[in-house]
C-alpha cells in the first residue's frame, strides 16, 4: 500500500470488518499517514470488539489470539543405583 502516497480519505463503512491481526497493518498504515475516514467503520468480529467503531479501538486491539501449542512430555524415573564407572578394569 506504500504505492498509494496520495490517499487522503477512505470510505469503508457497511463492510463486515474482522478487526484482528489481519487488519492491523492496514489500520496502522492509515494512522501513520493520517488518512481520514468519512464514517468510522464498525467491527463485526471477533466478539471482543464486535460492534465497536475503529475510532474507539487502540491499534493493539487489532490482535489475534496467540497460537497455543500443547507439547506432550514424558518423564521417566528409574529407581536404583547408578554407577558411572569409566574405568575399564
Amino acid at each position: 500500500m506504500n504505492d498509494l502516497p496520495s490517499v487522503l480519505e477512505l470510505t469503508l463503512q457497511h463492510n463486515p470488518w474482522r478487526c484482528d491481526c489481519g487488519l492491523r497493518a492496514f489500520r496502522d498504515w492509515m494512522l501513520e499517514r493520517d488518512i481520514s475516514i468519512s464514517y468510522s467503520p464498525n467491527c463485526s468480529a471477533p466478539m471482543r470488539v464486535a460492534g465497536k467503531a475503529w475510532s474507539v479501538l487502540d491499534l493493539d486491539e487489532f490482535a489475534c489470539p496467540p497460537d497455543v501449542v500443547r507439547v506432550d512430555t514424558e518423564v521417566v524415573v528409574y529407581e536404583g543405583t547408578y554407577n558411572n564407572n569409566n574405568n575399564n578394569n
